[in-house]
């Protein structure tokens, strides 16, 4: 299935790809591909042959045509990573955008450079090292995520839950993963909770006073309607670790 703004679909969404990238794109990048495109337009506008043989924007532009072509056809909707190999031709027409908008400015474009740079920076370095959860600076926190599966959420917490274990002295959680790994051998000790994939028990000790629960699994996108978590959506997360696993205090009954 998949997941876009809180609806989902069973055979995806014609938009997934491009609005996927705007929410896994930082706004000043955002502005300077748009920038790029206004950019190769109006060249082909002016002089048509011209642009398409002798435009430097041509071949990034071509290229963008014919992949996303397949893109919006598709019904892969599980993540933003089968988009990947538009990111190269997508980064040569923000480089145009930045130069038709800081051509011949001197220092003020040099100053604009910097400031755009800082702001993309200030964007992205927050979510490291977890880099598969980010997204950008305008999608709003409340509400249900932008996007969910392998965009955000591909087993990568698992380190930091550990992480947050050992320095919180939480000797064990109940634990819903999205994931294929094994948590125990992360040396998580865990009760088994509804998980994309059955869990293996391990001894968690005593009944675990967490409850951790990968940020998929939260909203229930592959449970074939069930939705065990519903009542931890209500909630505020206790804590948030590796971008995609939200810890609860007080677990519920497995």
């Amino acid at each position: 299935p998949a997941w876009l703004f809180g609806a989902t679909s069973d055979t995806g969404f014609r938009h997934f790809f491009p609005v996927a990238w705007a929410v896994k794109t930082p706004l000043v990048l955002i502005g300077a591909t748009v920038g790029g495109l206004v950019a190769g337009a109006l060249a082909l506008a002016r002089s048509p042959a011209r642009a398409l043989l002798h435009h430097p924007l041509r071949a990034p532009l071509i290229g963008l045509l014919v992949f996303g072509a397949f893109l919006l056809r598709s019904t892969q909707n599980v993540g933003f990573r089968y988009a990947l190999p538009a990111l190269p031709l997508l980064a040569l027409l923000a480089a145009a955008g930045w130069v038709a908008a800081l051509r011949g400015r001197g220092r003020r474009g040099a100053v604009a450079g910097g400031l755009a740079l800082a702001l993309t920076l200030a964007s992205l370095l927050p979510a490291g090292p977890w880099w598969i959860s980010y997204t950008s600076e305008w999608v709003p926190d409340d509400g249900p995520p932008a996007l969910l599966d392998s965009s955000v959420d591909w087993g990568q917490g698992l380190l930091a839950l550990q992480a947050w274990m050992e320095e919180e002295g939480v000797e064990s959680v109940a634990l819903g993963y999205f994931g294929s790994a094994l948590p125990a051998g992360y040396g998580i000790r865990h009760l088994p909770l509804r998980s994309f994939l059955p869990l293996p028990p391990t001894d968690p000790g005593t009944l675990p006073e967490w409850t951790a629960v990968s940020r998929t699994n939260l909203y229930g996108l592959y449970f074939d309607g069930e939705d065990p978590y519903a009542a931890l959506r209500e909630r505020e997360p206790d804590a948030v670790v590796g971008g995609s696993i939200l810890l609860f205090r007080t677990a519920p009954a497995p």
